[in-house]
C-alpha cells in the first residue's frame, strides 16, 4: 500500500512585492482640502498569470489606486504583488484556471491590502481600506467571457488578465466600470 500523501493541486512557492509606486503630487496642500471634500477613489485590479515553467506559473495581482479631491489628486498607488505557484500534475485546465485566476490571488490580496493601508496611513491620510474581492466571481465572468483573462504564453510576454475597475467611497460602493465584481469599495475612515 502507497502511503505518499497525495499531491496537492496547487503550491504557492513564495510572494514578493514585484512593483509598487506611491504618488503623493498635491502634498502639502491638499490635506485642508481633505477636511472638505471626500476624495473619490477609483480601484483597478487585474490578474496576470505568466507560465514561467511546466507547471510553475507566476501570478501577478495588479492594483491601481487613484484618490481624488475635486481638480486636484490625492494620490496614486501602482502595486503588483506576486507569486511563485507549483500547479500539480493532475490538475485539468479549467482547475488550474481556477487556481491561477481565483485561489491565488484571493490568497495574495490580505497582503496586498496591508501594503495599501500602510502606505496611505505613511503618507498622511486615512488609512485605505479595500472590501473583500469575490475572486470567483472574477474567474466565473472571465470563463463567461465578460471578462478578457488569458494565460500569458511560456515566451515571458504577459497579457492583460481579467480586469477590474471600480469606483468607491468611503460611504459605500459607487459601480464604476464594466468588470466590477463584490466589493471594490476603497474608503478611509474620513
Amino acid at each position: 500500500m502507497d502511503r505518499t500523501p497525495p499531491e496537492p493541486p496547487m503550491r504557492i512557492l513564495t510572494q514578493y512585492v514585484k512593483d509598487f509606486s506611491f504618488e503623493n503630487p498635491n502634498a502639502p496642500e491638499i490635506y485642508p482640502a481633505l477636511r472638505e471634500k471626500v476624495p473619490e477613489i477609483s480601484v483597478n485590479i487585474d490578474v496576470i498569470p505568466i507560465q514561467r515553467d511546466k507547471r510553475v506559473y507566476e501570478v501577478v495581482l495588479t492594483l491601481r489606486i487613484n484618490a481624488v479631491t475635486g481638480e486636484k489628486v490625492a494620490f496614486l498607488i501602482e502595486l503588483d504583488h506576486a507569486a511563485i505557484v507549483s500547479i500539480g500534475e493532475s490538475v485539468g485546465e479549467e482547475e488550474k484556471e481556477r487556481l491561477l485566476l481565483g485561489e491565488t490571488p484571493r490568497y495574495l490580496f490580505p497582503f496586498s491590502r496591508k501594503v495599501l493601508s500602510d502606505i496611505t496611513q505613511d503618507a498622511a491620510f486615512p488609512p485605505l481600506v479595500i472590501n473583500p474581492i469575490d475572486f470567483d466571481e472574477f474567474f466565473t465572468r472571465h470563463k463567461k467571457g465578460t471578462l478578457k483573462a488569458t494565460l500569458a504564453a511560456q515566451s515571458g510576454a504577459a497579457q492583460s488578465g481579467a480586469a477590474q475597475s471600480g469606483k468607491a467611497q468611503p460611504s459605500g460602493p459607487e459601480p464604476g466600470g464594466e468588470a466590477e465584481l463584490a466589493a471594490p469599495d476603497a474608503g478611509p475612515a474620513y
